[in-house]
């Protein structure tokens, strides 16, 4: 697992966001600058030697260089050759150690945590669930069932429906003529 000095720390404020998050700037190396655009210019790294929260937690950043990146300002990069993590956390302060600002462990670029990712596997289709044999499932259905209306019911059921609809046809036309 390659270890980078943090050169500098800053607070910067997102887009559309009102809560600053840390931006930390390395110095890397041709693997570490590989291995970023491999990743989509996304990393997981561990912050440490700094004396403060941040130290000792996977968090995710995102490697950004003003070389790739051009915008208004002057290219930092050209100078400096730092290339900027921002880390994907709440901002804690800086670092107050005299020793420095801390280093940066890049996770899965190579050592131990080298993540290798074993291919998928094939995708085998389940096996259909047996469905109880004896006939076709509505006639059973139908059979089973012992409780069918009678013609007394349903009878009963038709004049409740027929007494429901006229009731609204007698309320809506007894509306029509007071509002007239």
């Amino acid at each position: 697992m390659p270890k980078y000095n943090i050169e500098q720390w800053q607070a910067v404020l997102q887009k559309e966001n009102i809560f600053p998050t840390p931006m930390i700037y390395i110095k890397p190396d041709r693997e570490f600058i590989d291995y970023a655009g491999k990743n989509n210019y996304m990393v997981l790294v561990t912050v440490g030697g700094t004396g403060t929260q941040y130290d000792d937690r996977p968090t995710i950043a995102i490697v950004d260089s003003s070389g790739y990146f051009p915008d208004y300002r002057p290219n930092f990069y050209n100078k400096t050759g730092f290339f900027t993590l921002t880390l994907s956390c709440g901002w804690l302060g800086y670092p107050n150690l005299p020793q420095g600002n801390g280093y940066v462990v890049v996770q899965g670029l190579k050592g131990p945590d080298k993540v290798t990712i074993p291919p998928p596997q094939a995708f085998v289709a389940p096996k259909p669930i047996p469905w109880p044999t004896g006939g076709n499932t509505v006639e059973r259905y139908n059979s089973s069932r012992e409780e069918n209306l009678s013609s007394k019911q349903i009878g009963i059921l038709s004049l409740a429906i027929a007494g429901v609809f006229g009731s609204l046809v007698f309320l809506s036309l007894r509306k029509r003529t007071v509002i007239n």
